[in-house]
């Protein structure tokens, strides 16, 4: 009897601990995180000890509606306590922590319906879940293409700067022949110009300077200054005709003889124009060669003269003549200076083109020595491959705005066919890439200065887009690009799909 009885103390003593009641952990324990479910895992006639330890509770009174711990732990399943948390577990798709207050206030904001009375929500975790993988696969296709593309960048990165020596050293050569051509053509022009000053000089000194080649008091005192007296002059001086003929002769060969002179190979007699022509020469600077031209062009003046003589002294025609000498003179310096002005305005326009031509070559050398020099510093990443980017430019269209970026550029807002509106000039790579920033753009009336800021993102192929106005003038936008792309976010993005149960292939990049 006494084996029988120590047997059923026993069996009685574990039925007893089989039964005594407990609370359970995962559901039966609402709104605790995994991580401190242990610390609600008690019988159901233990205390509960508060989490911030400053007191006790029975086990019973956890999640009754009253806040009984201060810091409010003794009810992570209702909105009792202010400052709670309610923790959802949303299995299938993402966990979830609230504010206590949104607890049972008729709002379904766990995807498990946990944080309203059972049957009040339908559990949609699955459905998002699924939408959430599909999601993941589909972003990490993309950052996978981007990685690859960004290593294409990279080389491309390598070839830009070795074309950008390249370039370099060639234009640095175009810039000393360049120069050299200027250095000739600035001289050429400035001896034209000189050329042309001096042959404006002598006209102008040869238009002041009197006529030469008489006394034209002697020929006054030669006329009765009667009417009647003139006109029988040529009866009474047809002789002095002949004497006034032969002194014009003196002065101009007569066209056949120039022609006879030039045909037999003998050089030309020196006349009394040639002496005339020195002595009016002596009065002014002419330069040379243009006394050689005027006694050419006086050719005709042969026939001019003798039609001078009918009803005219003969002791005028020489004055005359002389000043049909001058006159060819500043005929011929006219022409000269005529003449010069277009050779002249061929070396300016010259010039002018050589000077433009070394400014340009000048200004490309600059920017790609700053290009160069920004690549040391690292302006164009870690590994240069933003430098893909630089000269690019990309567009988004936000309304009646289109809006366009241009790394290591400037970036605008353009409305229809207008010139667009500055909003800033390139200030650089904030956060190792994670950001471009743009800066110094067109001052706001009565506000800062335009600037914008584009996060980046990684993906297969560049865009811009979200661009906002989130403060005056203060612009933001996400662009999307290969260059964004890092093989620890292609990492990251594994991990999560994993978590949904995804299974992705790990591809060679």
């Amino acid at each position: 009897m006494a084996v029988c009885s120590s047997w059923g103390t026993a069996i009685l003593l574990a039925l007893a601990t089989l039964i005594t009641p407990a609370v359970e952990a995962g559901p039966d324990v609402r709104g605790v995180t995994p991580d401190l479910l242990p610390r609600y895992s008690i019988p159901s006639d233990a205390d509960f000890e508060c989490l911030d330890g400053r007191g006790s509770v029975p086990a019973s009174r956890i999640n009754d509606e009253y806040c009984d711990c201060t810091d409010g732990s003794d009810e992570p399943g209702t909105s009792a306590c202010p400052g709670g948390s309610f923790y959802c577990a949303n299995v299938g798709f993402e966990p979830r922590t609230l504010k206590a207050a949104l607890v049972d206030d008729g709002v379904c904001d766990c995807c498990d319906g946990s944080d309203e009375p059972v049957g009040s929500c339908a559990n949609t975790c699955q459905a998002r879940g699924l939408a959430r993988k599909a999601e993941l696969a589909e972003r990490l296709h993309a950052a996978r293409a981007g990685l690859q593309r960004r290593a294409q960048y990279v080389q491309e990165a390598a070839s830009k700067l070795t074309g950008w020596k390249a370039e370099l050293a060639r234009l640095r050569d175009d810039l000393s022949r360049q120069e050299a051509e200027q250095n000739a053509a600035d001289a050429l022009r400035d001896s034209l110009q000189a050329k042309e000053d001096e042959l404006k000089a002598a006209a102008e000194a040869a238009e002041k300077a009197p006529a030469s080649g008489g006394d034209t008091n002697k020929e006054d005192q030669g006329s009765t200054g009667t009417p009647d007296a003139d006109q029988a002059a040529p009866e009474a001086i047809s002789a002095d005709e002949v004497v006034a003929a032969d002194q014009v002769h003196e002065h101009v060969l007569l066209p056949e003889e120039m022609a006879e002179a030039q045909g037999d190979g003998t050089a030309q007699p020196a006349t009394q124009t040639d002496k005339d022509m020195a002595a009016a020469a002596a009065t002014v600077s002419v330069p040379p060669g243009v006394l050689g031209r005027a006694k050419t062009a006086l050719a005709d003046v042969w026939s001019a003269a003798l039609s001078l003589l009918p009803g005219s002294r003969s002791r005028s025609a020489p004055a005359v003549l002389m000043s049909k000498v001058s006159d060819a003179v500043l005929a011929q310096l006219k022409a000269d200076l005529d003449a010069a002005k277009s050779p002249l305005s061929h070396a300016r326009t010259a010039a002018s083109a050589a000077a433009t031509a070394a400014r340009e070559t000048k200004k490309a050398i600059a920017e790609l020595e700053t290009k160069l020099e920004n690549t040391g510093k690292g302006a164009y990443g870690e590994d240069s491959a933003w430098a893909a980017l630089d000269g690019r430019c990309f567009s988004a269209q936000v309304d009646k705005y289109t809006y366009e970026l241009c790394p290591f550029g400037a970036a605008k807002q353009v409305e229809g066919s207008g010139g667009g509106t500055n909003l800033g000039r390139w200030e650089g790579l904030l956060d190792d890439g994670a950001r471009l920033a743009f800066q110094r753009g067109q001052q706001c009336w009565n506000g800062p200065a335009r600037s914008l800021q584009a996060t980046t993102l990684c993906g297969p192929t560049e865009r811009l887009f979200d661009v906002s106005e989130p403060s005056r003038c203060e612009y933001a936008a996400r662009f999307e690009t290969p260059a964004a792309c890092r093989a620890a976010d292609v990492a990251a993005l594994e991990r999560e799909l994993a978590r949904y149960g995804g299974a992705p292939v790990h591809e060679e990049l």
